[in-house]
């Protein structure tokens, strides 16, 4: 049942988050026992512990630490806490990466993607290889979507018999892209090589780069913002093969600070080979630490900044996703979100009360809870018909007990001209707005970045 308004005006500081450190976990493969298995240790490679026994390969930790995914010996998607309990599988499919607003696990079966819940284990379709008609005969891996929605890198083969991308036309057996999902037909070419990935936030974006670089393999990096001039594009990590030099793995840390990735002296395999588990800062010429120190193979290591999970005896508030960006074109429906909410603690939530702290604008969001105890989720909706042309910025503030959630979310109003500078357009065109609006989220343009001005208001449910 949905309570009473209220508005009263609030002054809104921004709160400053704490310097980034690699005092995390960082979780990876190795079969330094018998086969590939998951394993965690600290950022300095002190406690190691053996997470699984029957076999595991691809681990990558959720956005907010709570689950790590893997790649189970059968091909499926696993999901277990980081001291090892709760290992279930959620999905039939191989895991590609997880969405950085922590909505879940995508996940491949086919040629289709879906987004995976990881405590419902519900798949909802994201995108598939047919949206993408260019990629028609070739092979598409993806390595991850930027925080803003926007791009989903990959890496292909399609410039094996040479390719004309929307930036040039190239010829090369592997290549790391940048599919634009607000315009499918479009692909642009990162870099040849393989393995690609994306920041938490920004729009750096990182891959092994084979083939028209300086060295090979070494990690290069470049922003989205370049995707045409490809002016950006620069070594992240470059040292010689024999001295730890041959690089694969590369991951970015949940904080966006460090890129995890393994190495060897120059042999190649990247299941047999001896691989050991590196440590980088983003943006420090010449930064490195070595971590392990195993004759075994060392792969696909992922860090996680803060604490290690543990479940609360009490109640604990998550809301997934953690945050909601759309972009609105004139005209467009009221767009709606479902925003689950979970209980990542013990016992049983209270009834969640949510009040909405407008920075910009006034009473242009609509929340309606339902449900009760461990089953409540929120309906959230914008009252497109009150909004203009413009940047548009809210937070949803949750309470239930003494657990709290905070969730932002952005609305760009557009005009009809996202190149232009004018507006910003909704993702895929009319064509996809009858998909699922987890899957509108992912492919929604988050091109527009005007701001708006007027006082902080909150409304309260």
């Amino acid at each position: 049942m949905r309570g009473t308004m209220g508005v009263m005006v609030l002054m809104w500081t921004a709160i400053a988050s704490a310097a980034p450190s690699a005092q995390g976990w960082i979780v990876w493969a190795s079969n330094r026992v018998a086969h590939h298995d998951i394993y965690v240790m600290r950022a300095d490679g002190t406690e190691v512990r053996r997470l699984t026994t029957l076999g595991g390969t691809m681990p990558a930790w959720a956005p907010d630490g709570r689950w790590i995914s893997y790649r189970a010996g059968d091909g499926s998607t696993h999901v277990l806490r980081p001291d090892g309990t709760e290992d279930t599988k959620v999905f039939d499919g191989a895991p590609a990466f997880w969405m950085h607003d922590n909505s879940g696990i995508v996940c491949g079966l086919g040629d289709t993607f879906f987004l995976v819940d990881p405590e419902t284990q519900a798949a909802t379709p994201l995108f598939s290889k047919k949206d993408f008609p260019q990629l028609a005969g070739a092979q598409l891996d993806p390595g991850g979507i930027t925080a803003d929605g926007r791009w989903l890198t990959a890496h292909t083969n399609v410039f094996s018999q040479g390719y004309a991308a929307d930036n040039g036309s190239f010829k090369g057996d592997h290549a790391a892209v940048l599919l634009d999902l607000k315009a499918p037909q479009s692909l642009y070419f990162f870099g040849g090589g393989c393995e690609p990935t994306t920041a938490p936030e920004g729009d750096l974006v990182y891959h092994v780069c084979g083939w028209l670089c300086s060295s090979v393999p070494d990690l290069y990096r470049m922003r989205t913002s370049d995707a045409i001039s490809r002016s950006s594009y620069a070594a992240e990590i470059s040292f010689p093969d024999a001295d730890w030099g041959h690089e694969y793995f590369p991951r970015v840390s949940t904080d966006g600070a460090w890129l995890t990735y393994g190495a060897t002296t120059g042999c190649h395999d990247h299941d047999s080979c001896d691989y050991e588990v590196f440590l980088h800062r983003v943006g420090e010429d010449g930064d490195r630490t070595r971590v392990t120190f195993d004759p075994g193979n060392d792969q696909w290591p992922h860090l996680y900044v803060g604490s290690l999970w543990r479940r609360d005896s009490l109640p604990r508030l998550l809301a997934t996703p953690s945050g909601w960006h759309v972009v609105l074109g004139a005209g467009e429906a009221h767009p709606e979100r479902r925003v689950a909410i979970k209980n990542s603690g013990g016992g049983v939530l209270d009834l969640v009360h949510v009040t909405i702290a407008y920075q910009s604008g006034a009473e242009w969001l609509e929340v309606i809870p339902a449900g009760s105890g461990n089953s409540q989720e929120l309906h959230v909706a914008v009252r497109n018909t009150s909004l203009t042309e413009g940047s548009y910025r809210a937070t949803l503030i949750m309470v239930a007990g003494t657990s709290s959630h905070y969730m932002p979310v952005i609305v760009e109003h557009a005009g009809s001209d996202p190149e232009g500078g004018s507006g910003c357009a909704l993702a895929g065109g009319s064509g996809r707005r009858n998909l699922p609006v987890a899957t509108l989220l992912a492919l929604t343009a988050l091109r527009c970045r005007r701001k708006r001005s007027s006082p902080p208001i909150t409304q309260a449910l």
